[in-house]
């Protein structure tokens, strides 16, 4: 079978829906698709596209973990590929979709930080589109429930420990309540601003 071949019955697989054929033709070739030559432009598009499919096959049946190795792979060919203007890539709708599905996939698996990098990268490039200013003020509303309750657990846990030293160490233990109190205005702050953020997407 010839990349080009495998295109073809990858794009009829893809057009019944059927993922779980999708997966395993994908997988059942392999050697094919991992000694494809490159510097066959033809070749080079099929593959790409491919292992896009994949990708996305892949993150929407739940594998998220697996997806990623393949969504790195299918941006680099994107982004590699002698044709393409490095710098208007996401003039390609493929292109934004499995970059977004990438990000979905990284917020999936809790990797906030590297998803919130990509729909921030999403955005700059589509600000008028709201589904990626949503999803960066959800991302960040997320990231600052778990600063705040990891702030507010400091806090608690200090003052636990004031309590044996206050009948023998009243300097640690004042020590102790400034730095309490400190924990205790960043864990606000983060609730504060996690609120402005909810509030200002609810407005959108």
């Amino acid at each position: 079978m010839t990349i080009k071949e495998l295109f073809d019955q990858f794009i009829e697989i893809k057009s019944s829906k059927n993922s779980k054929l999708c997966i395993d033709t994908f997988e059942a070739n392999l050697d094919l698709i991992n000694n494809v030559d490159l510097t066959n432009l033809a070749d080079y598009d099929c593959i790409m596209i491919i292992i896009s499919d994949y990708a996305l096959v892949l993150s929407y049946s739940g594998y998220y973990k697996k997806s990623i190795q393949y969504f790195d792979k299918a941006i680099d060919l994107f982004e590699k590929f002698p044709n393409f203007d490095k710098d208007k890539l996401f003039n390609i709708p493929y292109y934004e979709t499995i970059v977004f599905q990438k990000a979905v996939t990284l917020n999936n698996l809790k990797y906030y930080k590297d998803s919130l990098l990509l729909f921030q990268k999403l955005h700059f490039a589509f600000p008028d589109n709201d589904r990626y200013s949503n999803w960066i003020d959800s991302i960040k509303i997320v990231k600052l429930d778990i600063n705040s309750a990891i702030w507010f657990v400091v806090t608690f846990l200090i003052m636990i420990l004031r309590i044996p030293l206050k009948s023998k160490d009243l300097a640690l233990c004042e020590i102790l309540l400034y730095i309490a109190t400190g924990t205790f205005f960043i864990a606000i702050i983060n609730v504060i601003k996690r609120y402005i953020i909810a509030i200002r997407k609810r407005k959108k």
